[in-house]
């Protein structure tokens, strides 16, 4: 799991994957720093030029190299491509402060 803050490299993630999509519209939640379990919630909506395009975005999402999880998908076909609506959950580890340690465990 990867340590608080890692937005940026989610977001070169996530470009990288997008990248691959018609057109792509993202919208950031409000993070999670209660415990310390950081969770950063983003909800996504994009096109695709088939459900295979549409899948295999998905498939990569899911396949992150940064732990999250996906939920709430919606795949929509229309005359010309797929509509896809999903949020994804970033987590990462927010390490104490206190204790002076900056490994993972």
């Amino acid at each position: 799991m990867s340590a608080y803050d890692n937005q940026q490299a989610v977001m070169f993630e996530l470009n990288s994957i997008l990248k691959n999509s018609q057109s792509y519209s993202l919208s950031f939640g409000t993070v999670d720093s209660s415990q310390s379990i950081v969770r950063r919630s983003i909800s996504m909506q994009f096109t695709a030029v088939n459900y295979d395009a549409a899948k295999d975005i998905l498939q990569q999402l899911h396949d992150s190299q940064y732990r999250c999880l996906l939920n709430d998908v919606n795949i929509a076909s229309g005359t010309a491509d797929v509509s896809v609506t999903a949020s994804i959950i970033f987590f990462e580890h927010q390490f104490d402060k206190g204790a002076g340690s900056t490994t993972q465990p």
